[in-house]
């Protein structure tokens, strides 16, 4: 795509999005469902009561993007004004909401018992297992990924509103 929109060939704007979370985005995992993302995965446990698995010590670092901030930002990708996405790549993200796996863990479960907690459950337990029990042999995964969103800001003035504790809380409450 790059090559061709050099040669002027082709006009193209390319989305990377950056873990976006918010409601009806995924689905309560089942044994027949496969493994959801991170926040369904826990979020099924905070609800009825499994473990909080860990692959690897929960040592790896994410940016999670509320919806909302993502759609805001694709909509001006799309309207495009002024031509400013014309042969571009964007990712679209919130670096600002950088957190370990384990740290999403901890906080999912803090908003949890402070907000939603029924009485008489417990929370459940945070363990650590090693990424081929977790996702079988070959499992792969990078220690981190942040979106550098200097053109996001740049050339579409748009920046994420909504924090982590904040987007969280929001995603749960559905």
């Amino acid at each position: 795509l790059h090559a061709y929109g050099l040669e002027d060939r082709l006009n193209y704007t390319i989305i990377r999005p950056f873990n976006f979370i918010g409601r009806k985005i995924d689905y309560l995992p089942t044994d027949t469902d496969g493994v959801p993302r991170v926040f369904s995965y826990f979020m099924e446990a905070l609800l009825n009561g499994g473990e909080m698995k860990l692959v690897d010590g929960g040592q790896q670092r994410r940016c999670y993007t509320y919806i909302d901030d993502a759609i805001d930002c694709i909509q001006l990708i799309v309207e495009n004004k002024d031509g400013v996405c014309d042969r571009q790549i964007f990712n679209v993200g919130s670096p600002h909401n950088e957190v370990s796996i384990r740290g999403m863990a901890e906080l999912m479960r803090d908003i949890y018992a402070r907000k939603f907690m029924r009485e008489g459950q417990r929370l459940p337990e945070i363990v650590e297992v090693s990424g081929e029990e977790f996702y079988g042999p070959g499992y792969e995964d990078s220690d981190r990924r942040i979106p550098d969103t200097t053109k996001q800001d740049a050339l579409l003035g748009c920046q994420p509103r909504y924090r982590m504790e904040e987007l969280l809380e929001l995603t749960m409450s559905y």
